[in-house]
C-alpha cells in the first residue's frame, strides 16, 4: 500500500465496504498524514453497501464521496461498448464507470482492493468447487452415492447447486465453467441457433484444462486460483477497471498485485486461505484495523440490481433489442428460446443476468459489425 501511495498528484481510493477495498483504506490512513479521499458507488435500490463504506470512513475520518447509480445512467453502455471494442457483459462495468468519472473529479490516481479474492480465497463459488475435489477423491462408488445425494438435496433447497451436483462427474475444467459462466451448456444448446452450434469449438473448456494441468498448486484450491487469476481477473475485473479507469484519464493501483503479495500469497496453505469462508488469513490481519461488521459481512458482488431495472425501467428497451427483425436476422440463437427468457424472468426474476449477456452481444454487433 505505501509502495502504491508514491505519487505527484492527487491521490485517493476506491472504497466498496468489503474486506479488501477497506483494509487498502485503513492502511492508506495509518500512513497517511491527511485525510485520505474515498469514493464509493451505489443503488437506490440497495443502501447496504454504502452503509458499510460509510463505517470505515468515519472511523478513518477520510474525505468521503458517494454517487448512486439509477436505471437512466445506463445511458453510457452504447460507451462503454466501444470503448470495450468486444462483447463484455459484467454489469459492473456501468458502476465501474461512473466510479472512475466520479473519482477522476478530484483525485488522478485511485488505490483499489482488486486481486485479493484470486489471490485468497474470497469467492463464495470456492466452497461448491471444493465438494467438486472431494468428489474427485471418493471412490467409483462413493462419487455415485454423492452425487446423488447432493443433487435430490440441492434441487430442492437450492436448483442451481442441484444442478452443479449433478455435473460433479464432468471434470474439474466443466465443472468450473458450470460456476463462472451464465448458460450451461444444456442451455447453450437450447439457445444456440444451428449456424452457432455448429461453430461451437469448448475453447473455453479447454483453455481451463490447460490452465489446471500446467498449475503448480499443491492443493486443488491452489488450481483454482491459478485458473482465476489467468482468466476472470485478467480478462474480466483487470479489463472493465482498466477501461473505465483509461477512459477517464485515472489511474488504478492494485496493491494485492504486488509481487511480493501474489508471491507471498502463493505460498500460503489451505487453512490460511480458507476455513468456512475464504481470506481467513486477510482477516486474521484486519482485525485491529476494520469493525467486525466488515471483516464478516455477506460477500457482494458489484454487479447491477438488474432484477429490478430489467423489470421496470430497461424492460421495453431490452425486448425491442433482443426480439426484433435486426436480431433476428442475425440467426445466432433461436428466438423463440429468447423469448422464453423474458417469459422465464417475468415469472421469477431469474434470468436477468443472462438476457444482460444478449444484450450486449447485441450491442456490440450493432456498433461494430452493423455499422460497417
Amino acid at each position: 500500500v505505501e509502495r502504491r501511495m508514491v505519487a505527484d498528484v492527487p491521490l485517493g481510493a476506491f472504497l466498496s465496504g468489503g474486506v479488501d477495498s477497506s483494509a487498502v483504506v485503513a492502511l492508506m490512513a495509518r500512513a497517511s498524514a491527511r485525510p485520505v479521499k474515498t469514493f464509493s458507488i451505489g443503488f437506490r435500490e440497495d443502501d447496504e453497501e454504502l452503509g458499510y463504506a460509510r463505517m470505515v470512513a468515519r472511523r478513518y475520518g477520510t474525505d468521503h464521496r458517494e454517487l448512486i447509480v439509477s436505471p437512466a445512467m445506463t445511458r453510457v453502455v452504447g460507451e462503454i461498448v466501444r470503448h470495450h471494442g468486444e462483447p463484455f457483459a459484467d454489469s459492473s462495468s456501468v458502476a465501474t464507470w461512473y466510479l472512475a468519472e466520479m473519482t477522476r473529479e478530484h483525485v488522478t490516481v485511485s488505490l483499489s482492493g482488486d486481486a485479493s479474492d484470486e489471490n485468497l480465497a474470497g469467492y463464495k463459488r470456492y466452497n461448491p468447487a471444493r465438494i467438486g475435489h472431494l468428489h474427485d477423491r471418493l471412490s467409483p462408488a462413493l462419487r455415485g452415492m454423492l452425487r446423488g445425494a447432493l443433487a435430490h438435496v440441492g434441487r430442492r433447497v437450492h436448483p442451481p447447486f442441484g444442478r452443479f451436483a449433478s455435473a460433479l462427474g464432468e471434470s474439474e475444467a466443466a465443472r468450473y465453467l458450470r460456476l463462472v459462466g451464465q448458460f450451461t451448456p444444456e442451455e447453450k444448446d437450447a439457445l444456440d441457433a444451428p449456424a452457432l452450434r455448429d461453430v461451437n469449438t469448448h475453447a473455453t473448456r479447454e483453455r481451463f484444462e490447460h490452465i489446471l494441468a500446467a498449475s503448480a498448486g499443491t492443493f486443488p484450491i491452489a488450481r483454482t486460483l491459478d485458473l482465476d487469476f489467468q482468466t476472470y481477473l485478467t480478462d474480466d475485473i483487470n479489463a472493465k477497471v482498466d477501461i473505465a479507469s483509461m477512459a477517464h484519464a485515472l489511474e488504478v493501483r492494485c496493491p494485492f498485485l504486488d509481487t511480493a503479495v501474489v508471491e507471498f500469497s502463493a505460498r500460503l496453505p489451505f487453512h490460511a486461505l480458507m476455513r468456512v469462508r475464504g481470506k481467513h488469513l486477510l482477516r486474521m490481519a484486519m482485525r485491529e484495523l476494520l469493525p467486525w461488521q466488515v471483516l464478516y459481512r455477506t460477500k457482494r458482488g458489484f454487479a447491477l440490481p438488474l432484477e429490478r431495472w430489467l423489470a421496470d425501467d430497461l424492460r421495453a428497451m431490452t425486448r425491442d433489442l433482443l426480439l426484433d427483425g435486426t436480431a433476428r436476422s442475425r440467426g445466432l440463437f433461436e428466438p423463440r428460446a429468447v423469448e422464453g427468457l423474458f417469459t422465464r424472468f417475468e415469472r421469477d426474476r431469474k434470468d436477468a443476468d443472462r438476457i444482460w449477456t444478449l444484450l450486449m452481444l447485441e450491442l456490440w454487433f450493432r456498433e461494430f459489425i452493423d455499422a460497417r
